[in-house]
């Protein structure tokens, strides 16, 4: 296998990600006109299911995962749930990159003083 090739590949050792997007309009016309939010949630009990962790709004991670696997689940999923194609707008599959969190350093640049000075100002501003 060509270096690119496998440079490719190692991109998806982590598993993936699934973003997804819904038309809330369609979602009332095929899923539920009272209750379009809960195709939301029928999507997350079934990603869950399958092993995937909810990160935040519609993206999913899966870190066993390859994205031939990810896109069957979904097939699957869409030819069970006959709203879900008809009210998806997007279906992302990525790859599932390590990310560094460095909000600890950004925290530790917190001015005290400027931080102060702006309490002392909301709670002046609160008492009028």
């Amino acid at each position: 296998m060509p270096f690119e090739e496998k440079r490719k590949e190692s991109m998806w050792k982590n598993g993936v990600v699934l973003s997804f997007d819904l038309d809330t309009e369609r979602l009332k016309k095929y899923f539920s006109k009272a209750s379009p939010q809960g195709a939301y949630d029928v999507i997350k009990r079934f990603l869950k299911n399958n092993g995937f962790e909810h990160r935040k709004d519609s993206d999913y991670v899966n870190s066993r995962l390859n994205k031939v696997d990810a896109s069957k689940l979904m097939y699957s999923f869409a030819r069970k749930n006959k709203w879900f194609p008809l009210c998806a707008k997007k279906m992302i599959i990525s790859p599932n990159v390590i990310t560094l969190d460095i909000i600890q350093g950004i925290r530790e640049l917190t001015d005290t003083e400027w931080q102060a000075e702006k309490d002392a100002e909301n709670a002046s501003a609160a008492l009028l």
